[in-house]
């Protein structure tokens, strides 16, 4: 009995860390579709507009961000999938690092600014993960994650700790936070 497109043969373990964030990539297409917690981006646009699209069922060697809350998922390995137009995040399927050059931005968790892709040249990258290619990105120091993923809910009141710095998705400081997305001790927060 031969598989349909629709069925899968295995799955994979995929982790997302304590930041709430990970790139990723692999040989084979996967279907992240109806997973629990967990949500695969592509990167469109350039250097002064990108934006991330939410998919489902991805060809093998696309480069992902996921966001999702810390843990281990299974993603269903499938047979095949549409190709995905105009994807800036470029995977690293090959069983080597690569080195990344100008234009290259990296997933990164800055101290001063928060999780966002970074200028990566020089910097090496593991196999099965994703970069943030940009061309004619002179200029530009990093790039903001999607605005949609909060990994926690709460109102400003519960923040135990007075020494947590607020910070915009932009990475700048702000004292008195209105409703929105905000970065508070390196995880994104909701408040109302």
């Amino acid at each position: 009995m031969a598989l349909t497109d629709n069925e899968h043969f295995a799955e994979i373990d995929v982790e997302i860390g304590p930041s709430g964030y990970a790139t990723f990539s692999y040989g084979y297409a996967l279907d992240f579709t109806g997973i629990e917690g967990l949500k695969a981006y592509v990167a469109k646009g350039n250097k002064s507009e990108l934006t991330y699209e939410a998919v489902g069922k991805v060809p093998g060697g696309t480069g992902l961000l996921l966001a999702g809350n810390e843990g281990t998922y299974k993603v269903p390995v499938i047979l095949s999938a549409n190709a995905i137009a105009g994807n800036l995040l470029v995977g690293t399927v090959v069983r080597y690092s690569t080195t990344l050059a100008e234009g290259d931005y990296l997933l990164q968790n800055d101290p001063t600014d928060g999780i966002g892709f970074y200028q990566g040249e020089g910097k090496t990258l593991g196999a099965g993960k994703a970069y943030l290619h940009i061309n004619d990105a002179s200029g530009v120091k990093s790039f903001a994650l999607p605005e949609d993923n909060a990994t926690s809910i709460s109102d400003l009141k519960d923040f135990k700790d007075p020494n947590d710095l607020i910070y915009t998705l932009a990475g700048q400081r702000v004292l008195k936070p209105a409703r929105g997305l905000y970065i508070v001790g390196g995880k994104k927060v909701a408040i109302k």
